[in-house]
């Protein structure tokens, strides 16, 4: 769990790949060993992705969360910060 939300999948695309959604865990994306990231799955639906930047000295991370047709945008954005 990551706060109140359980995490459904993990994949690496470092070498040795890694893919916790499939039958033989293996990733069905490029792997990379220059460049690897790590995507995490959420129960509700979020995903949020790891990688080191490939020209610069930091990390980057991407979170997604998709609203639900007729669900008010504040109510997500809400749901973002828990």
């Amino acid at each position: 769990h990551v706060g109140e939300y359980e995490i459904t999948a993990i994949r690496y695309l470092g070498l040795p790949g890694y893919d916790s959604s499939t039958h033989d865990k293996k990733p069905t994306l490029p792997m990379s060993a220059s460049s690897p990231m790590v995507t995490i799955r959420f129960s509700n639906g979020g995903v949020a992705q790891f990688r080191a930047s490939g020209t610069e000295p930091k990390f980057k991370y991407y979170l997604e969360l998709q609203g639900a047709p007729g669900v008010d945008r504040a109510k997500v954005e809400k749901d973002c910060h828990k």
